[in-house]
């Protein structure tokens, strides 16, 4: 038992002993929590019948009768008798014993100080550094910035001097860059050469990173594009449109054959429903036409003539005018020149078939881009499959939606992966609907069914 100064007053208290530390500041209290047996009589405990410990120089209050009742007790306080289990420190008082309730008030020793003023410090100079440091950087997102920004100023730097020989831009230096990578810049065509085997790898890993980015970013619409009157998006089924000669327009049936009863409810003379041209049926006008826009560098027309070149046998003639036809940006003539090169209609070239595709795919083609996934899928790499089919599918391609079901089977696309893309291509399929589009449809059956093909027989 610890000693007790003289103006610690032992009280008494009901329950079962515990112990419990309490205070603020440099002090604490140490409660000890005893219980006590019954009495039979008021009498006040002389000091002699106490230990010295507990009775530290204070006097005690006689006892009295309080059953069920507990409090703290003062000098003034009268001792509750009650009834409760045996335990804590006992002293003897007629026949009985009766345990005690002491507090104590004491300073946390020196050792304790120093402790506790050196763990707080350590705290606080952590609390300060994340501080400063979230103050300087704001966060995870603001450090990945600077990170970058400190790559692209070391990238600048590196450009900003010929990085085989050191030359620096200006005083008459101009500098070029490598035009695969363009991370780096050469002063001359002999410095690029000499730095070709430092740079050769690093180039071709920083190439194909940025044909990918280009690759796999979703085209705002396919390779068709918009009818030019209606302005809704044009379906990837070719039967759902038709091309005017006369002006190189892909006009979708809907508007044409509101145009078409236009006419022939007024008795007028069958024109393009674009650029009000009288339209003709002959195959040689038609092919006069394109002539006349390919000679206006006209990328549908030209790729038109080049079909003509194909289903004539003269292939170079049709490798020639897709050629002029892509480089003018039409995609359908990329995809054409890689069927040329995987039919073997002249010398097969996978690396020319794969590099057509690409760009007819990044063009918007979605028919390209499902062979890329075929391709990508014959080679094992599932994840870019995956990627290119659901590229397609938001384009509204029913075949790519087949491909991504099998994939989804076979636990290579998320669940979630595949209802985005189910719902972007019922979008895609929704957006090129219109009422007209549809009257135009049972029109086209209903006259099918009758053995007419001509436009003016659609009723």
């Amino acid at each position: 038992m610890p000693s007790v100064s003289n103006d610690t007053l032992a009280k008494i208290y009901l329950g079962q002993r515990r112990e419990r530390y309490t205070g603020t500041g440099d002090c604490y209290t140490r409660v000890l929590q005893f219980t006590m047996l019954p009495q039979v009589s008021n009498v006040t405990p002389t000091h002699s019948e106490l230990p010295s410990e507990i009775i530290g120089g204070s006097s005690f209050p006689p006892l009295a009768r309080n059953k069920q009742q507990e409090r703290s007790f003062n000098h003034a306080d009268k001792w509750p008798p009650e009834r409760a289990e045996r335990g804590g420190i006992m002293f003897k008082q007629s026949a009985h014993q009766t345990e005690f309730r002491l507090e104590e008030e004491a300073l946390y020793s020196n050792t304790t100080h120093v402790l506790i003023a050196i763990l707080l410090g350590y705290l606080g100079v952590l609390l300060v550094s994340k501080s400063l440091l979230g103050r300087h950087c704001g966060g995870d997102d603001d450090i990945d910035k600077i990170i970058a920004e400190e790559a692209k100023e070391e990238e600048a730097a590196g450009k900003s001097c010929c990085v085989c020989c050191g030359i620096t831009e200006g005083d008459g230096n101009k500098l070029i860059e490598c035009n695969a990578c363009d991370l780096v810049r050469y002063c001359s065509v002999k410095c690029q050469e000499e730095h070709r085997p430092q740079h050769e790898a690093t180039c071709k890993e920083r190439a194909a990173e940025l044909r990918d980015e280009i690759l796999f970013r979703q085209p705002e619409n396919s390779h068709l594009g918009d009818c030019p009157i209606c302005v809704l998006p044009l379906s990837n089924d070719q039967d759902e449109f038709s091309l005017q000669s006369c002006c190189s327009k892909f006009i979708c049936n809907g508007c044409g054959f509101a145009n078409l009863k236009r006419q022939q409810e007024k008795s007028l003379d069958f024109t393009c429903p674009f650029c009000r041209q009288k339209m003709s049926e002959s195959v040689e006008v038609g092919n006069m036409n394109h002539v006349r826009r390919v000679a206006a560098n006209d990328p549908v027309s030209t790729r038109e003539m080049g079909v003509k070149h194909y289903n004539d046998g003269d292939f170079e003639g049709a490798i020639e005018c897709w050629t002029k036809a892509a480089e003018l940006g039409n995609a359908m003539a990329r995809y054409d020149l890689s069927v040329l090169y995987r039919e073997g209609s002249v010398k097969k070239d996978e690396g020319k078939e794969l590099y057509h595709l690409e760009e007819a795919a990044i063009g918007g083609h979605p028919d390209a881009r499902y062979n890329i996934g075929l391709y990508e899928t014959e080679n094992r790499r599932f994840d870019r499959a995956v990627n290119h089919w659901i590229i397609a599918a938001n384009l509204g391609h029913g075949d790519s939606i087949q491909k991504l079901k099998k994939c989804y089977t076979h636990g290579l696309v998320s669940k979630e992966g595949f209802a985005a893309a189910l719902r972007a291509h019922q979008a895609a399929v929704d957006a090129t609907k219109s009422p007209q589009r549809e009257a135009t449809a049972k029109a086209i059956a209903k006259a099918k069914s009758r053995g007419s093909r001509r436009m003016s027989e659609w009723q």
